[in-house]
């Protein structure tokens, strides 16, 4: 028996320049990804440290809750906790408002500045009591 000729019809394989466009498209996806890295990194940041605020500010909210009617530091006007600033980056204060919303209550507020150059760099919870 005679060998059979085998003859390609040049659609097997990939040429060079294929192989180059798909290498080319596939670098440029991996440099945005690779791009995307340093904000997750800075997003997951800025959430940890607003999370750690927020438990400041409760943390407060529950000490003066705890506190006698009649303390000091649920007179009306603005306080400053006297561990300023907590763990070098948070200034924690609280303002106290009498006979909000109602005669009788207080409008407590309490708010957490991240010692940074932002402008959305505040905590804040409000309550009465």
């Amino acid at each position: 028996m005679a060998p059979t000729n085998c003859k390609r019809d040049g659609k097997a394989g990939f040429t060079i320049v294929e192989a180059l466009v798909a290498l080319t498209i596939f670098g440029i996806g991996t440099i945005m990804l690779m791009q995307l890295a340093p904000k997750a990194t800075q997003f997951s940041t800025q959430a940890r440290v607003l999370g750690k605020a927020n438990a400041l500010a409760q943390a407060k909210v529950e000490d003066l809750r705890s506190l006698p009617r009649l303390h000091d530091d649920l007179d009306a006007g603005v306080h400053a906790d006297p561990g300023n600033p907590i763990e070098d980056s948070f200034e924690r204060t609280w303002e106290v408002t009498n006979d909000d919303p109602v005669v009788g209550m207080r409008r407590v507020e309490v708010r957490v500045r991240i010692q940074t150059a932002r402008s959305d760099s505040v905590a804040s919870l409000v309550t009465y009591f």
